[in-house]
């Protein structure tokens, strides 16, 4: 079984067709592709500012290299981390990058395929009941020495007799 993040940029509890365009799985695993050919799986998933990073790492880890008289091999290592360091963390990194384009998380879905997760996703919408109103907020309180009307009206009550 596999786990999958859930995105929508629609409001809870709606199971629409557009709310169904707009919703995006994201399923947590290992990239192999990330760790094997960092550099493609980032471009292939738009996630610029990781790919600058990865390069300027690189940039940085060859001019230590000729800089202290490294082994090649030592750079080698470094990068071959920040790729396993990547490949972990890459169903996060597009998480992040959905949230900033306006995304929410929905949730998480736990099944086998990605048919399987949108079908007990959209299931699960469904069955929830409608979001409770928003509360009211309370009225701004008066300032001391304020003027109250006067009408004869003292709290619930009319004409001030109790009998």
């Amino acid at each position: 079984m596999a786990s999958w993040s859930v995105l929508s940029k629609d409001g809870a509890g709606d199971a629409s067709v557009t709310a169904a365009d707009a919703v995006v799985f994201v399923r947590e695993k290992f990239s192999w592709l990330a760790f094997l050919l960092t550099p493609i799986a980032l471009i292939f998933h738009r996630l610029w500012l990781v790919l600058i990073a990865y390069l300027a790492v690189g940039v940085v880890l060859e001019a230590c290299v000729e800089m202290f008289d490294l082994p090649a091999a030592a750079a080698s290592i470094v990068m071959l981390g920040f790729s396993f360091l990547i490949a972990l963390e890459l169903p996060s990194l597009r998480v992040r990058k959905l949230i900033r384009k306006g995304y929410r998380d929905a949730g998480s879905v736990v099944a086998d395929s990605l048919e399987a997760a949108e079908q007990r996703f959209f299931e699960g919408v469904a069955l929830r009941p409608a979001p409770a109103p928003r509360p009211v907020p309370p009225a701004a309180p008066t300032p001391p020495g304020a003027q109250l009307p006067q009408h004869g009206i003292i709290g619930s009550f009319a004409g001030g007799s109790a009998s």
